[in-house]
């Protein structure tokens, strides 16, 4: 195994940690399954510690694993976050826009802001489903917690 651990490999701890199941998270990554056993035990040895506790029955999370598991969804947003950041510096980006705003705007600056989304990125990649919008109502104290997670545009 290379220094460090392979993108695909976050992947097969979130799936497994969400199916608890190896041949059900196997076919999810459509992976035979005794290739994500062997991956998930070889990420384990590298770290040193065990994710999942197996038994003939039932496969579960542990502490480590669900430390792991955490920070692997986290890795996996940031991964996606990086490839829209790079096509939209490449004017690719395609949506969903997310846009946060306050229950006291005035919604035809929104309808405004929805319109020149759709336009723009309509005409530019001759798709009307292109620029998608999901509007979120919220409250001042969650705009900041919401764009520091990544979650407005």
């Amino acid at each position: 195994m290379y220094p460090g651990v392979e993108l695909r490999l976050y992947r097969y701890v979130v799936v497994l940690a969400e199916e608890l199941n190896f041949t059900r998270a196997a076919a999810r990554l459509h992976v035979a399954q005794p290739s994500l056993s062997k991956q998930i035990r070889e990420l384990e040895d590298y770290l040193g510690a065990q994710l999942f506790e197996r038994t003939k029955r039932d496969v579960r999370l542990t502490a480590a694993g669900g430390a792991f598991t955490a920070e692997a969804r986290l890795t996996l947003f940031h991964a996606d976050r990086a490839v829209q950041g790079a096509r939209a510096a490449k004017g690719q980006y395609r949506g969903p826009w997310s846009i946060g705003y306050s229950p006291l705007i005035d919604l035809r600056i929104l309808s405004k802001v929805r319109q020149h989304l759709s336009l723009t990125h309509s005409l530019r990649h001759n798709n009307p489903l292109c620029a998608e919008t999901h509007r979120n109502g919220v409250r001042q104290a969650q705009h900041g917690e919401g764009l520091h997670r990544g979650q407005g545009d």
